[in-house]
């Protein structure tokens, strides 16, 4: 009953952010800003992602489980991802497998781990106030069954994440902290075929379960899922989910 309790407050509060939000937006679309634009955008996604995490609570609800778990799988670490050589909490999430887990991270010259957690209970990691400086970094997991998973990121300069536009637009709104950092995340996760996302995730995960249109974008992108940027400027504003 807990969780159903708690996924209602969720879904209320992702209204209650909408109706804000969508309060401060010009009452003709001809007169949208691109920022109003990028903002209708990104409440596309939440939507979309919104009723698909719906359907998933409701089918986990009334299908019994089969007690097998599945092998172990990092979407956030699949293909290309880069993150940001800044100093804040480390997050990482996973899938799959059976706790506790070994969560082993590697510098690309080093042959010991400078990062190990064990035994990890949750399929889910916070490191505080971790600085990774430029470089390439190979993360290891193991299960209690024996099964491995080995994922690799990179490290760049803080110059070289991509500027959004309109940045000095969003500034100057009257918005809340949480959501222009969760526009403005949601606005990265879309570029370069997905290279971003792990810096994305890193962006909103630490007040995701405070903040609803960051909860979903958070878990979006831990299931490998991701928005994609449609027309903006005078067209109509577009998404879909990309897995």
């Amino acid at each position: 009953m807990k969780t159903k309790y708690r996924y209602l407050i969720l879904c209320t509060t992702l209204i209650i952010d909408l109706i804000i939000m969508g309060s401060a937006q010009p009452d003709c679309k001809h007169n949208f800003s691109p920022l109003d634009n990028l903002w209708e955008w990104a409440c596309h996604f939440f939507k979309e992602r919104d009723d698909y995490e719906k359907r998933c609570y409701m089918k986990h609800l009334y299908t019994p489980r089969n007690g097998k778990n599945d092998s172990l799988v990092i979407p956030l670490l699949e293909g290309p991802r880069i993150l940001a050589a800044v100093k804040r909490p480390f997050c990482l999430s996973w899938q799959g497998g059976s706790p506790p887990y070994r969560i082993r991270l590697y510098h690309q010259y080093e042959r010991k781990p400078f990062i190990e957690r064990e035994p990890v209970k949750e399929n889910s990691l916070k490191i505080e106030d971790l600085a990774l400086s430029p470089g390439n970094y190979s993360l290891n997991i193991n299960d209690a069954e024996g099964r491995k998973l080995q994922a690799k990121f990179t490290v760049v300069d803080p110059n070289e994440v991509p500027q959004m536009p309109y940045q000095e637009d969003l500034r100057q709104r009257d918005w809340s902290e949480a959501a222009k950092i969760t526009l403005h995340a949601t606005w990265l996760a879309a570029q370069n075929d997905g290279k971003w996302i792990f810096e994305s995730y890193q962006r909103v995960a630490g007040f995701a379960d405070e903040y609803h249109p960051a909860f979903l974008l958070r878990n979006a992108l831990a299931g490998g899922q991701r928005p994609v940027l449609g027309q903006m400027g005078d067209s109509e504003p577009s998404t879909q989910i990309e897995q």
